[in-house]
């Protein structure tokens, strides 16, 4: 049995440092600032995006991450020689978890790449992706 690596997305909620610490990847949302692309946490940081909301020309927007972005992600995890479990907030709050499927699509049909559609977001989302990556 392949060891599995676990996928999320940037609405989970965890502590700084541990995501990086339990060995999970985050594929950061999208945050749109005066028309300009930041993946959050990656191009732009919390405290960056809270100083530039003052002096907005027009209101700041969010968005999940691409299919590409996904993929992009799956790929390099499956590059390390393991499945991967990827864990999203439901479909009823964002369209995360259809860009995950998505990404699915774009890889080898044998990818071991499995999606999952969890109840959860923000802290409980985080609290299932420590335990899973345990």
């Amino acid at each position: 049995m392949a060891a599995i690596h676990v996928v999320t997305d940037g609405t989970v909620a965890l502590p700084d440092g541990a995501a990086e610490a339990a060995g999970i990847t985050v594929v950061p949302q999208n945050v749109i600032l005066d028309g300009e692309t930041y993946r959050a946490g990656i191009d732009i940081t919390t405290d960056e995006i809270y100083a530039r909301l003052p002096t907005l020309s027009e209101p700041a927007r969010s968005s999940q991450a691409s299919p590409g972005q996904f993929a992009e992600a799956y790929r390099e995890v499956l590059s390390w020689g393991v499945e991967v479990l990827s864990l999203h907030l439901p479909r009823q709050l964002s369209g995360t978890v259809e860009s995950a499927r998505s990404a699915v699509e774009l890889l080898p049909e044998d990818a071991p790449v499995t999606v999952v559609e969890t109840t959860w977001t923000s802290s409980a989302l985080g609290l299932m992706c420590l335990r899973a990556a345990e």
